[in-house]
């Protein structure tokens, strides 16, 4: 299971160990679908799994069929989207650069 940080964490914890979590976690969870191929997860935002896949890419092999079964996939935006602070254009370009991560690094389709 993916665990997301909350406001508080995050803005206490540096982003190495943020990184560090979030590989652990997604490690276990494609060991878990591995066991169970019904088992699934989210990627979460694209600001978390980018930075991961681009310095271990070895990780998005075994997402691909995940990602084409549908057990799998990324949110579909960048980061995660507060509306009450961002103007309508962040928040579109946040969901463009969301799905165009998504659709050209992992091959998944997003709903956006």
């Amino acid at each position: 299971v993916v665990t997301t940080p909350s406001i508080a964490d995050a803005a206490a914890t540096p982003r190495s160990d943020i990184m560090a979590q979030y590989l652990s976690d997604l490690t276990a969870n494609i060991l878990r679908n591995k066991e169970n191929p019904e088992y699934g997860f989210n990627l979460g935002t694209a600001d978390l799994w980018f930075p991961i896949l681009s310095a271990y890419p070895e990780y998005r092999h075994p997402l691909k069929p995940m990602l084409k079964s549908g057990v799998v996939a990324p949110w579909g935006t960048y980061t995660q989207i507060d509306e009450r602070i961002a103007s309508g254009e962040a928040i579109i370009r946040n969901l463009w650069l969301g799905k165009a991560l998504s659709e050209g690094w992992l091959g998944a389709s997003t709903s956006n």
